[in-house]
């Protein structure tokens, strides 16, 4: 398939194999904008750490703006991304720690190879009442809005 991809107000899944030898659905996250993200863990040498993006991560996002969330794996003073640029980005320990905890980092960039428009208006194809009420009954809303099913 090639082109864009719209689902019109339902949700996107993937339904993954499960040990118990069913499937189970996972759902997308979705953004007004197109990201990509990568997850890693590294750890502060003496309250410090230098973080490198990977050659590929860093030839689809756009490096001039990216963020990045850090979570310690242990007691610290705290955490911060004290610089980011084209390459990586620093993580420091706060309060001038020396610690060598590990932590996990999580870096969101916009895509490169396309300009997304934040909540872009999209027109939607004409569907006759018949085709939308059957779609619906049959795969319409929970009647559990907002509660876990269990």
């Amino acid at each position: 398939m090639s082109g864009n991809f719209t689902v019109i107000s339902k949700s996107k899944s993937v339904a993954i194999p499960f040990s118990d030898g069913s499937h189970r659905r996972l759902y997308c996250m979705e953004s007004p904008e197109s990201w990509f993200e990568d997850f890693g863990e590294a750890k502060l040498v003496k309250g410090k750490a230098q973080v490198k993006l990977e050659r590929e991560f860093r030839g689809v996002i756009e490096t001039d703006s990216y963020h990045v969330f850090v979570t310690p794996y242990g007691k610290s003073n705290g955490l911060c991304v004290s610089s980011r640029n084209r390459n990586g980005f620093v993580v420091e320990e706060l309060n001038a720690g020396k610690s060598g905890v590990r932590f996990s980092y999580r870096i969101v960039g916009k895509r490169r190879d396309l300009e997304a428009k934040r909540f872009a208006k999209v027109t939607l194809p004409k569907l006759s009442d018949r085709s939308s009420s059957r779609t619906l009954r049959k795969t319409g809303p929970s009647k559990m809005k907002g509660k876990h099913k269990r």
